[in-house]
Formats: C-alpha cells, structure tokens, sequence
C-alpha cells in the first residue's frame, strides 16, 4: 500500500496524503493526467475519488484514515484546472468538483474526519522503501 510506504518514510507522526480515482473499467488509479487525455472515452462511467491519509505512529503502526467519495465522469465544468476536478460529478450533487466542493462531498475532508475521530481504515505494519514492491505513482 502506497500510503503506508510513504508515511514510514516520512518519519514518525508525520501526516502523508494518497489520493487516487478509480473509473469502472479503466486503468487510471494514480495515473490523472491519463484521464485528462481520454476524456471522451470516460464520459457516463461511474468513478471513485478516494483519499487516504497515512502516519507512522510512535507504537511502530502505520495509521491509514480513508474518505471516499463516489460519482460520475461528466464533460469539463467550471474554472479549476486542479486534476479530475472539472470532470469529477459527485453523486447526488449538480455540480462538478470544480465548480463546488463542499466538505459533505469532499473525500480528503471525510479522511480528516475519521482521522479526528481516531477511526483508521486500515492499520499497518512499516513498509521500507527498499521492501516496496508496489506500483510508485506516474
């Protein structure tokens, strides 16, 4: 898991961020600029915006805090040209990231909450960089 890697390099509460969008059936995870590039083939589908936060704590465990945010891949709307921002069309909402990102729609905001609530997506052993056999992002 990238996160965990990242926060045990980082050092001892140390507060890292993974952000990630996945697109049912394409390959994008990391990968943004790639969605900006096919855009017209992602139209319609359902994605996933997910954000995990990552801290070494001092008891030797990587602390993992997950916010999810789901929706739609919709044509380019309002003035941000932040990531998937202006495609990204959280459901239940009218309006794309770029154009409102209130903090009920906002998956890094939903992975502070549940890091103020102590409440950890996952709980991890350290990963060293040298152990890493994941994907780094691109």
């Amino acid at each position: 898991m990238v996160v965990a890697q990242k926060a045990t390099s980082a050092g001892v509460n140390v507060l890292i961020e993974d952000t990630s969008l996945d697109v049912d059936g394409a390959d994008v995870g990391v990968n943004v600029r790639w969605i900006m590039d096919n855009l017209k083939n992602l139209i319609g589908r359902r994605a996933v915006w997910r954000v995990m936060l990552g801290v070494l704590r001092p008891d030797n465990k990587v602390y993992v805090y997950e916010g999810i945010t789901t929706g739609t891949i919709v044509p380019a709307r309002g003035d941000s040209a932040f990531g998937f921002d202006p495609v990204f069309l959280p459901h239940a909402s009218t309006k794309t990231l770029a154009e409102d990102k209130p903090d009920s729609v906002n998956a890094r905001c939903k992975a502070v909450e549940s890091m103020f609530r102590n409440d950890p997506a996952a709980i991890h052993c350290p990963i060293k960089k040298e152990d890493w056999k994941g994907k780094w992002q691109h």
